[in-house]
């Protein structure tokens, strides 16, 4: 029991680290938004912003896995959170390639 407690902490230092950025960027747009899985889809352009070539790579698996509009705001909310998880402040190809195989 203590064991499989001792293994969580790691789960819930990282929740909250993630919460934590998640919340200080929705306070500042004051959206009514806490954490990446309440964006709503006509923000997520403004709050997932992606460079050209992430665009390009999100086009090409959208075209050879048929992913629906729904995947793509999945993708584009996961990979947000992955980059949070290593405080980058910009979504990378490596973080829209994890959340493409994850989402």
């Amino acid at each position: 029991m203590i064991k499989s407690l001792i293994n969580l902490i790691p789960i819930f230092k990282i929740n909250y680290l993630t919460e934590m950025i998640q919340s200080l960027r929705y306070e500042e747009k004051s959206i009514g938004v806490y954490c990446n899985a309440q964006m709503p889809s006509n923000q997520i352009k403004d709050l997932c912003p992606i460079s050209e070539a992430g665009t390009q790579l999100l086009k090409t698996a959208m075209q050879r896995l048929n992913l629906s509009a729904r995947a793509y705001d999945r993708i584009l909310k996961v990979s947000r959170t992955i980059a949070d998880l290593e405080k980058s402040e910009e979504i990378k190809i490596e973080h829209l390639a994890e959340a493409n195989s994850i989402a």
